[in-house]
């Protein structure tokens, strides 16, 4: 069904508000210089890099409900430290700094390599703190549904008004009793420290519950609340994300051996209503708890300053011994659930439609006065497809030996829920035959009869279904073969096309049986006579050499310590170390390595590499676990590969479904070294059929300081093009004299690619490069889609900001003196995903879906689309009207919006920019093995996977939050 609009789970205001009265309270600059100057002291460094520990206080300050926002000691002019809708008293906000100055400055730190400061010294800090240094300034906004607008068109808006519009809706939501309903369940909503960035988040309380076999498990909904900027749309949208919060729920339950989590406090000062003067709801602060030496314990200043306020006094042991308890106990502790801790929760992740489209149905009726919801309607565009790059192999049911089954003999049990399953879909079509507007009450009674006899008919003739008999099974293997060995030689020719007529596949392999299924998988994919190593050739003029080594103590830890995390220098020697013996071994055969080569390498995955189980005295101990990630070789082996000119692919010992894993992991080692498909095919409006069109997609690479020449971060941006009449693939970086074939750009990133800063100086030698490279002559003047993505790069090339992008030109200047250059060929696509595009579900009158795929547009914008991709496979079993109350356990993830801005386009488009939208959106469909949509179009994702090849030793081992 094409369901024809898309409501975004964002609100738009429809009326003036009335005026808003805040105030906002600068943090005193004499006491900053003083603390960083207390901060450099205790931690023996020298003052310039010494940071103000602010986390802590930050946290502690939710404990005052009055407050609407905290933000930084140092910020923006127009901006300040702390936001309220009203002159919260100073005494009580100077007493928690006066806390706060004990905890963080200690006399006697618990911590040995930290320095003690005296009393005296922090009573001098809180001499610039006192009430009297904490000043209120009063403001006054107004907000109406007509924003003014930058040149480009975008609504014009200030620091505070990203502050201030989401607190108006979060103090709508969480009015004192006011509840909502999901599925018959009721929801108060608080509000607690957002995780990222500005705006509000709410959690429900008390939890939603889940009870299976006696244990019951504890849920939240969580609702995030940000104001988005949208290029040339005059006002701005509040986005309101939900999502689903898992707690601790088991009695003796365990924090994952890799990683920690957050503890949601529910509390508030006993200092009654002079920090709550409207008698908000409490504020949930989080505080981080962590395994040390095994044992769980607070791993924040925050837990210290807690307990001083008489607000936190349990211990995480405690919590973890019976967390159920915890979360109505006083105050409300929380522990978010993440992947990895034991025993697993029984919820699943995600709000699915259902539930999102019942909660965003009230939000609306309580907003309705101000604000209204924001509809996108469904684009029809004509432009040709661009051609398929998603090859579509059949994979074996069983195994390479058998790549079908014999369907057997339907058991009653599988003919009743199969006939089930039917008479539920007759259900559906008859529940859909409703009459039409221009139809007679004659003409639908018609209608509907001779619905009901074909049904029925259809029920008379259902029958179980038989065994398959040999002639009819070896019919259909046969005609399996014929097709297969079409699909085989279309890889080949690709190959050729483009990367040439010789490839070798190195094979490394850890044990023999693992080996023998790969080569199967080559076997499979290319058509090889036999599954073993050797030379083969075939009609369509390619050459495949596959060669094997064992890989022996490559796969071994790096040589460094389990017992205590290495520093970075140490991590890059054992690095090289490493890399060195690769290059040994490379070396030592490459003569004989013909055309472009591949290396297809099997390693244990991560999960290995975290954990050594030693004692003390060297002997295995499945109680004491060293948690050592840095002892991954992974990284270390592909630069090594790389180092000599080789790509490679990593691939795990054997596992489940292993023939298929097997096949994708062999392609995608393909995709690496360059092979499409074919070529796009794409057109553009305008410009002749038969001219080139170049797709270009630009990504920033990000080098951590550890790695970089000057011991500073660095960015690598990194420009990836492609060509609608061939199958190359190319990629130039700074560094690089010129364009080179796509591989090759990979192996040589990491040892030629040149990092810039993050400072203005960096930034605009980034700029320069995009400047220059859109000037050669391989781009310059010649039709071109430039592809980035807002998130990856918009700090750097400031141009692209929401409030930036032009279709003057593209300037390269500074953000706020852009000076405009015309680029004749070119057109700009600025992609953003993620935290950053709205939650949606499809409708059509009352039907609602959460699985719908094409392009949309808010007919208030011209310029921005926005693309919803396919329901992935790993969904296919899942119904549109599944309920997170009603089927706990069923996991839930719909496609996500990408919104898609035509930020640059030349005069001729101005009539076709949804032919632009629509070829990248069909871009993003399909490369090689993944036949699902990309979260970027195909050009880009290959510019985002050369990160793989840059050496990073500051990696965040720790798994990310549920």
């Amino acid at each position: 069904m094409v369901y024809p609009t898309i409501r975004l789970c964002a609100f738009r205001l429809k009326s003036d508000l009335p005026p808003q009265e805040f105030f906002g309270l600068k943090f005193p600059d004499d006491a900053k210089q003083e603390i960083r100057r207390f901060t450099a002291k205790r931690d023996n460094k020298p003052i310039e890099q010494a940071s103000l520990p602010v986390k802590s206080l930050d946290r502690a300050l939710r404990l005052a409900p009055g407050l609407i926002y905290i933000g930084k000691l140092s910020p923006k002019p127009g901006e300040f430290w702390l936001y309220s809708p009203h002159q919260l008293p100073q005494k009580p906000l100077s007493a928690i700094l006066s806390y706060w100055i004990d905890t963080e400055f200690p006399e006697e730190p618990s911590n040995k390599r930290k320095v003690g400061i005296t009393a005296q010294e922090r009573q001098l800090v809180m001499s610039y703190l006192s009430a009297e240094k904490l000043v209120w300034e009063r403001r006054e906004v107004s907000y109406t549904k007509q924003f003014t607008t930058y040149p480009n068109g975008t609504a014009k808006l200030s620091g505070s008004d990203f502050i201030l519009l989401p607190h108006i809706l979060a103090k709508e939501l969480t009015q004192p009793g006011l509840k909502f309903e999901v599925d018959g369940e009721k929801l108060q909503f608080y509000r607690t420290i957002p995780s990222s960035g500005q705006g509000a988040e709410l959690i429900s309380w008390q939890p939603l519950n889940y009870t299976e076999d006696g244990q019951t498990y504890y849920y939240s909904i969580v609702l995030t609340v940000r104001m988005v900027q949208e290029p040339d749309l005059h006002y701005p949208r509040l986005d309101i994300k939900p999502s689903i919060r898992r707690w601790l729920s088991v009695n003796d339950s365990k924090l994952s051996k890799n990683h920690g989590s957050n503890a949601c406090i529910r509390a508030q000062l006993n200092w009654g209503q002079a920090l709550n003067p409207e008698q908000w709801t409490d504020y949930f602060l989080s505080c981080r708890m962590v395994l040390k030496k095994g044992v769980a314990e607070w791993d924040e200043n925050l837990a210290i300053l807690l307990k001083n306020l008489d607000i936190l006094s349990v211990t995480p042991q405690k919590i973890l011994a019976n967390p159920s308890d915890a979360l109505s106990g006083n105050p409300n502790i929380g522990i978010a659930y993440k992947e990895g801790m034991k025993p697993k929760h029984k919820v699943a992740k995600g709000l699915p439609t259902a539930n999102t489209h019942e909660l965003l149905s009230q939000i609306a009726d309580v907003l309705k006065d101000c604000w209204q919801p924001i509809d996108c309607q469904r684009e029809k565009y004509g432009t040709d497809k661009p051609s398929s790059q998603f090859f579509d192999l059949k994979k074996p049911k069983k195994s390479f030996d058998e790549p079908l089954l014999r369907k057997k003999a339907e058991t009653d049990k599988q003919f009743e829920a199969r006939k089930k399953r039917w008479l539920r879909k007759q259900e559906t079509e008859l529940k859909k035959c409703i009459k039409k507007k221009r139809e007679s009450e004659s003409d639908y009674q018609l209608r509907r009869q001779e619905l009901l006899k074909k049904q029925e008919s259809d029920l008379r003739s259902w029958k179980p279904e038989l065994k398959e008999e040999d002639k009819d099974f070896q019919v259909r293997l046969e005609q399996f073969y014929e097709e297969h060995r079409g699909e085989q030689a279309t890889l080949r020719r690709a190959i050729c096309s483009s990367i040439g007529e010789h490839l070798t596949i190195w094979i490394w392999y850890i044990n023999e049986e693992n080996l023998v299924e790969r080569l199967k998988a080559i076997k499979y994919c290319l058509g090889l006579p036999n599954a073993e190593p050797g030379i083969y050739s075939f009609p369509e003029g390619l050459t495949v050499t596959i060669c094997v080594d064992e890989v022996a103590g490559l796969a071994q830890r790096l040589d460094l310590s389990p017992e205590f995390k290495p520093k970075s220098t140490e991590r890059e020697k054992a690095i090289n170390k490493r890399r060195r013996e690769v290059a040994a071994l490379v070396q030592h055969v490459q003569s004989k390595l013909r055309g472009k080569v591949g290396v297809w390498f099997e390693l244990y995955d991560k999960k290995h590499w975290k954990f050594v189980e030693r004692n003390d005295e060297g002997k295995e101990n499945e109680n004491k676990h060293w948690l050592a990630p840095w002892g991954d070789p992974k990284r270390a082996i592909r630069l090594g590969f790389a180092d000599e000119g080789l790509v490679s692919k990593f691939i795990t010992p054997k596992q489940k479904s292993y023939c298929q894993k097997a096949i994708c992991s062999f392609i995608d080692l393909l995709r690496s070294l360059g092979v499409r498909m074919a070529p796009s095919d794409i057109t553009l409006p305008h410009v002749d059929p038969d001219t080139p069109i170049n797709e270009v997609g630009l990504w920033l690479v990000n080098r951590t300081s550890e790695t970089s020449a000057d011991g500073k971060p660095q960015t690598i941006p990194v420009i990836v093009k492609m060509s609608s009449r061939t199958a190359e693939i190319t990629a130039i970086f700074p560094g690089l004299e010129s364009w080179m074939p796509y591989d090759e750009a990979l192996t040589r990133i990491n040892k030629d690619g040149e990092g810039f800063t993050n400072d203005d100086k960096g930034k605009a030698k980034i700029r320069t490069f995009i400047q220059q490279t859109l000037n050669k002559k391989e781009l310059r003047d010649k039709p071109t889609l430039l592809y980035c993505l807002a998130q990856n790069i918009r700090q750097q090339w400031t141009w692209l900001q929401d409030r930036q992008i032009s279709v003057e030109g593209l300037s390269f200047a500074e953000r706020d003196q852009p000076v405009f250059e015309e680029f004749p060929g070119l057109r700009v696509i600025r992609l953003r995903s993620g935290d950053e595009t709205s939650e949606w579900f499809g409708m059509d009158g009352e039907k609602i879906s959460g699985f719908i795929t094409g392009l949309f547009r808010n007919l208030d914008n011209d310029r921005v689309f926005f693309s919803l991709g396919n329901k992935s496979l790993t969904m296919s079993d899942i119904a549109n009207n599944l309920s997170r109350i009603e089927q706990p356990k069923k996991s839930w993830r719909h496609p996500s919006l990408v919104e898609i801005t035509i930020g640059y386009y030349q005069d001729d488009d101005k009539d076709n920019l949804l032919d632009l939208a629509a070829i990248a959106h069909e871009s993003r469909h399909g490369v090689l093995q993944y036949e699902d949509f990309l979260e970027v179009p195909r050009v880009l994702h290959y510019a985002k996977q050369m990160a793989d090849y840059v050496l990073m030793l500051d990696d965040d081992y720790e798994l990310s939050d549920d």
